[in-house]
């Protein structure tokens, strides 16, 4: 899913969330709906993904001009 987002120059937003076995990612559709994808810690990690700690950033729509 990664190399399919990067490869196509989608922004996304990517955490862990350790104590739910969960690592996300977060990006919006081209309506503007935001979508949440959500794949075990154990997949990310077994693919080289490092466990990181949830950020407290909010997820914000992309400005449009």
């Amino acid at each position: 899913m990664l190399r399919h987002l990067r490869a196509r120059n989608i922004t996304f937003n990517e955490r862990m969330v350790s104590d739910q076995g969960l690592y996300q990612l977060f990006l919006f559709d081209p309506n503007g709906v935001k979508v949440e994808l959500n794949f075990a810690n154990e997949e990310a990690i077994r693919h080289g993904i490092k466990a990181f700690g949830v950020s407290a950033a909010t997820f914000e729509r992309p400005a449009t001009n």
